[in-house]
């Protein structure tokens, strides 16, 4: 068991970041604000390269983003030596963390659009359409049960505040 905090954006209509082309614009300043909120108080970011490849060329200031990958830094290294730091994406990299019990909590940023992403593309295929149901309920390859323990409104954002169970 770790200590690590993951952060979700998914629109109402299921869409999630997905490819090297998505630049993120989608889920608009409230959620980049709770974004920017919730990541200063770790400083540290994990994130898979691809995702860190969508950072605005300054990166995070006054965060560390650390790439992880299957062949550099990884997962499970990163968990260990940064207790209580935050996962920022991207899909595949979250999965893993939720399976290995790394997480503690999750913050899922509901937004209250359809969002269908750049190019208009539907939702994450098979993917997060109801976040809480495929990743936090214990469905699939996740067992670890979660509860919401708050849903705070801010603006046009929903964030629900998962802990491990």
């Amino acid at each position: 068991m770790s200590d690590l905090n993951v952060i979700l954006a998914v629109g109402r209509d299921g869409f999630m970041a997905r490819g090297s082309e998505d630049n993120m614009q989608w889920t608009g300043q409230t959620d980049k604000a709770i974004f920017k909120l919730l990541t200063s108080v770790g400083q540290i970011i994990g994130m898979s390269n691809r995702s860190a490849d969508l950072l605005p060329p300054k990166g995070l200031p006054g965060r560390q983003v650390v790439r992880l990958s299957r062949t550099g830094y990884q997962l499970m290294d990163f968990a260990e030596n940064n207790p209580g730091a935050w996962l920022g994406g991207g899909y595949t990299l979250t999965k893993e963390a939720l399976e290995l019990d790394l997480v503690r909590a999750v913050f899922v940023c509901h937004l209250d659009r359809d969002c269908c992403g750049p190019k208009g593309r539907a939702a994450y295929p098979g993917a997060l359409e109801d976040p809480t149901r495929l990743y936090l309920t214990g469905q699939g390859s996740v067992q670890r049960k979660w509860k919401l323990e708050n849903t705070v409104h801010l603006g046009d954002v929903a964030v629900a505040i998962h802990r491990r169970g």
